[in-house]
């Protein structure tokens, strides 16, 4: 589900994004690989 969601999200360099799921799905590390903070 992870990738379904990152890729709705259309992050780019740009991205101001705030996670607050606090769970153990890999979602935020997904966004920060992507260039999101």
């Amino acid at each position: 589900m992870v990738k379904e969601v990152i890729k709705s999200l259309h992050i780019n360099k740009s991205s101001q994004i705030i996670d607050a799921t606090l769970g153990t799905g890999g979602h935020s590390q997904a966004i920060i690989n992507l260039g999101g903070i």
